[in-house]
């Protein structure tokens, strides 16, 4: 399609502002978890506009998410995607500092997230509410497992918190979004998920 200023149609084919509504950084605090063999099906769109789309996830009956308050001074920095040129694959990571400590959230948490080899889903809300985009999927196509975990009792950045890095490699997708219809639909499936933490 020709380039035409705030159309959606072209937003789709060319890269250029969505006037409308306009990109904003920033991520919330509150993102979920999910153990990658949790899930029996999470489906791609099937349209242009929503291949990169998955409009719910269907977990295994009983399956539980892990809802995660990042802590820190920056809720999830860093987290986000890189291409390599090389394999024609992205590499992404969910980075969070764990908003507690003690031997509860090391047991019940952080053990089983760093030993679990099929890895995450975690999906992260940005601060914007468009609707498309609003809601990241990390490890959605191979798993995000733990490559990074550390504690310094005595970083005031983390309150002394440990930070985790969740890492999926080899992804074919740039940016894959949970999105169905407008943000209000969505947002009503991500607290779905939420609803079904520990």
């Amino acid at each position: 399609m020709a380039y035409v200023p705030c159309t959606l149609a072209s937003v789709i084919n060319n890269i250029q502002e969505n006037c409308n509504n306009p990109a904003m950084d920033g991520v919330k605090v509150l993102g979920i978890a999910i153990a990658k063999n949790n899930i029996t099906a999470a489906p791609f769109g099937a349209t242009q506009s929503t291949a990169n789309c998955v409009v719910a996830i269907t977990l295994k009956a009983g399956a539980k998410v892990i809802a995660i308050e990042a802590g820190g001074e920056n809720a999830w920095a860093d987290s986000g995607f890189e291409f390599d040129p090389a394999t024609k694959k992205y590499t992404k990571n969910a980075n969070f500092v764990a908003a507690d400590y003690g031997a509860v959230i090391s047991s019940e948490v952080l053990d089983p997230m760093a030993k679990d080899r099929d890895g995450f889903v975690v999906i992260l809300q940005r601060k914007d509410v468009r609707g498309m985009g609003s809601f990241v999927i990390v490890g959605l196509e191979k798993g995000a497992t733990v490559s990074s975990m550390t504690q310094n009792l005595t970083d005031s950045a983390t309150s002394g918190c440990a930070s985790l890095v969740l890492t999926e490699t080899g992804a074919n997708k740039a940016e894959v979004n949970l999105f169905d219809t407008d943000y209000t639909t969505t947002k009503a499936e991500f607290d779905r998920l939420l609803g079904l933490s520990y």
